[in-house]
């Protein structure tokens, strides 16, 4: 990826309430992206991204999205042919640094139907290192009991529960925990888990459904 002179980054922080419904950007809009690859700082050698570094933001156009999952396709400004697929919390808006929103799509597959209460939580950038990861999902299963864990994504976990007080407890434990932090960006009060980025504990009954209708 080439370096761009025009880079945005965006400080995340930790609250108890639900994500703002921002509006979804439309395909065509032109946004800062976060570009989940490796960047060359200038010494000529390549170095993994994270969220935090401004110079892994870089000029894109959204092609598509969101999907259930938040998650928008986009067109990288020098035609990067990877890394194309960047959640709605790391592009933001031009004319106002504001996330795109991904609550249309949350709320297109809640009209289908009930879904199991949910969790997605946010964690930290160590789980880009594919190790690490690994160890904070089944950890993350082990201490809560989900139903169900989608771990398709680098820095996010989706955990459903078959009970709403399930996913209550878990909920209110982890962003009683999370709400102690100073800085949510270095803070480690939990060892995997940055943030509650979006919680719908009581959007479902007792019964958890198929993976193919449970959608975020």
């Amino acid at each position: 990826m080439r370096f761009s002179c025009s880079v945005a980054w965006i400080v995340i922080c930790v609250t108890s309430a639900p994500p703002d419904p921002a509006e979804p950007c439309p395909g065509g809009e032109q946004v800062w992206a976060y570009f989940a690859g490796e960047v060359d700082f200038g010494d000529g050698v390549a170095e993994p991204c994270n969220p935090s570094i401004k110079e892994c933001w870089f000029d894109a156009e959204v092609q598509y999205g969101p999907d259930e999952h938040g998650v928008y396709h986009v067109v990288w400004a020098d035609g990067t042919p990877s890394f194309r697929e960047v959640h709605g919390s790391q592009l933001l808006r031009l004319d106002s640094d504001k996330a795109c929103g991904t609550a249309a799509a949350l709320q297109a597959s809640q009209d289908r139907g009930p879904i199991a209460p949910t969790l997605l939580l946010r964690l930290h950038w160590e789980a880009s290192d594919d190790a690490w990861h690994a160890d904070a999902v089944a950890k993350l299963r082990e201490d809560f009991g989900p139903e169900e864990v989608i771990d398709d994504f680098d820095w996010h976990v989706i955990m459903r529960f078959k009970h709403t007080a399930a996913c209550e407890e878990v909920r209110d434990l982890l962003q009683n925990l999370l709400n102690l932090c100073e800085d949510p960006e270095s803070c480690f009060r939990h060892p995997y888990v940055q943030a509650v980025e979006y919680e719908a504990c009581e959007s479902a009954g007792t019964e958890v459904p198929q993976r193919e209708s449970l959608e975020l």
